[in-house]
């Protein structure tokens, strides 16, 4: 008999510590309670497939080998790595699956299957292969038509979605286009607007003065990118967490390599050809819909792939936990709510990958600890971006400030005056920490003037 499933933690619980936003570890604490759980006799299902291997072996994250289609395209992009790059790949993969399954199959409340993800990794260090391979892999099963480029305008991307409702954006040094909102319609329209059309519902464009509205039903709008985090941190900034934006995202990071680490790409066409072949047989399935149509025009909504009990009570678990930490990091909590939605999707995908046409997809167990794995190393990820967000954005707010002080010469500038020029720029707690972090670091002083005080910048001085 199996035994009974454990009660999903609730806000009655043992309270986790509260820790400050720039030391929390987002991923830790999920992963000791899932690997206390998945060890303990309470488990309901036999495990014994996690005994499998790690990806890869070695590897500094935890999370296994994925199964199906995922795997085989991880092997696609693998064999044309120069460097490795695990977290890289994999994300990349199972980014390319949501766009092969789109529109197929949904997951089991009816959501799309859309995936963002964001590699990041120092330049040189082997990011191609997550960018490049896919389009390959597109363009060889005659599905060109689905890739996007980087977009001009809000409108541009309206009217590709409008004319396929399956896309795939692909997008290398992503920084560069988020670094300047106010000169850059990609980060001040495009960018919101991706993050908007992941959502998955009907999609209403914007519209304009002399032209038609494009519209869109349920579009199936994945996205993989890659930048340098120096780049990707100063373009970033704590609203983008906390309003939704970047939670959407998973991440993915990749390390520093060097020259002796570098790789000989595997070229291996049977594998190749095998891969292709198997897409194609789908493609070209006697079924009475074929598994990818380029024009697709949106709108009919796909089977829900069906889920175990058992999958479903440990997603339920997983949900349950974040809901927990989100309401504990409440800056961020916004980081844990979206993962929830993303961990169904993921487990989709994986489950859609196993089986003979994704239309028969049935998320179990696996698929449920596949997607846990993937959230949770995507959360480790964003406690380190946050960190060199954090660290990026407050070196230049100190420089706001003390560059205001400095215009002032030699006779400083009185509080009230400096309060009103930064006031609608930092709150109250923020102004005193960014100002006594000045006045620590000797790079300004703070003097008595009548009933009030000044700033002087000090000559010479630099953050």
């Amino acid at each position: 008999m199996m035994p009974a499933f454990p009660k999903p933690m609730t806000t009655k619980s043992k309270p986790l510590p509260l820790l400050p936003v720039s030391t929390y570890d987002y991923g830790t604490e999920l992963n000791n309670e899932a690997d206390t759980y998945m060890a303990d006799g309470n488990c309901p299902v036999p495990v014994g497939w996690l005994e499998g291997p790690f990806l890869p072996t070695g590897s500094p994250f935890n999370i296994r080998r994925p199964h199906g289609l995922v795997d085989k395209v991880l092997s696609f992009i693998e064999r044309r790595a120069v460097f490795d790059q695990p977290q890289l790949n994999l994300f990349s993969a199972v980014v390319t699956c949501s766009t092969l399954m789109a529109g197929k199959i949904s997951t089991p409340n009816g959501d799309v299957l859309s995936i963002l993800s964001m590699g990041l990794a120092p330049s040189s260090a082997g990011k191609d292969a997550g960018v490049s391979s896919p389009k390959e892999l597109l363009v060889a099963l005659g599905l060109k038509s689905l890739l996007l480029g980087k977009q001009g305008s809000k409108q541009a991307l309206e009217k590709s979605m409008s004319e396929n409702s399956t896309r795939l954006m692909i997008l290398d040094e992503v920084g560069h286009s988020l670094l300047s909102a106010s000169k850059c319609q990609f980060a001040s329209q495009v960018a919101p607007t991706i993050t908007e059309i992941w959502n998955g519902k009907h999609y209403l464009g914007s519209g304009a003065a002399g032209r038609e509205t494009w519209d869109c039903e349920r579009p199936n709008l994945s996205a993989y990118v890659t930048g340098s985090p120096d780049r990707v941190y100063e373009a970033s900034s704590d609203a983008q967490v906390s309003d939704g934006c970047l939670p959407r995202w998973l991440l993915a990071r990749g390390e520093r390599k060097d020259i002796r680490e570098k790789l000989e790409p595997e070229e291996d066409v049977v594998a190749d050809q095998a891969l292709y072949a198997e897409l194609q047989a789908w493609m070209t399935s006697t079924m009475s819909e074929s598994i990818f149509t380029a024009t697709t025009p949106g709108g009919a909504k796909p089977p829900c792939a069906s889920i175990t009990k058992e999958a479903e009570e440990l997603l339920d678990l997983h949900e349950m936990q974040y809901c927990d930490y989100a309401g504990q990091v409440k800056q961020h909590g916004e980081l844990y709510n979206k993962a929830n939605q993303v961990a169904i999707r993921v487990a989709t995908i994986h489950a859609a990958g196993r089986a003979d046409h994704p239309k028969n997809a049935k998320i179990e167990i696996q698929d449920a600890q596949f997607a846990i794995e993937m959230i949770g190393v995507s959360m480790r990820n964003y406690t380190e971006f946050i960190k060199g967000m954090n660290t990026t954005e407050r070196s230049e707010n100190l420089e706001k400030i003390l560059e205001i002080i400095r215009k002032c010469g030699r006779d400083g500038v009185n509080h009230s005056v400096l309060i009103r020029q930064i006031a609608n720029k930092f709150v109250q707690k923020q102004r005193e920490e960014l100002l006594n972090t000045l006045i620590e670091s000797r790079c300004i002083i703070k003097q008595a003037v009548g009933r009030g005080t000044k700033y002087v910048s000090v000559p010479g001085t630099d953050l």
